[in-house]
C-alpha cells in the first residue's frame, strides 16, 4: 500500500498493484476453502445432530 498511496506512482502501476493484491487476497480465501472441503468435506454443511 505504500507504493500505491505514492503521488508519484503511475495510475497504471497503481490500478496493477491493488489488482495483484484482491487477487492474492481471493485466491488465499478460495485455497483454503478448497483444503478445508478436501481435509473434512461435512465443514461447511449445517451441523446436524
Amino acid at each position: 500500500l505504500d507504493k500505491c498511496n505514492n503521488p508519484l506512482t503511475p495510475k497504471l502501476n497503481r490500478i496493477m498493484m491493488l489488482g495483484l493484491g484482491f487477487a492474492c487476497v481471493l485466491i488465499g480465501f478460495l485455497a483454503t476453502r478448497m483444503f478445508m472441503k478436501m481435509k473434512m468435506p461435512s465443514y461447511l454443511q449445517g451441523m446436524v445432530g
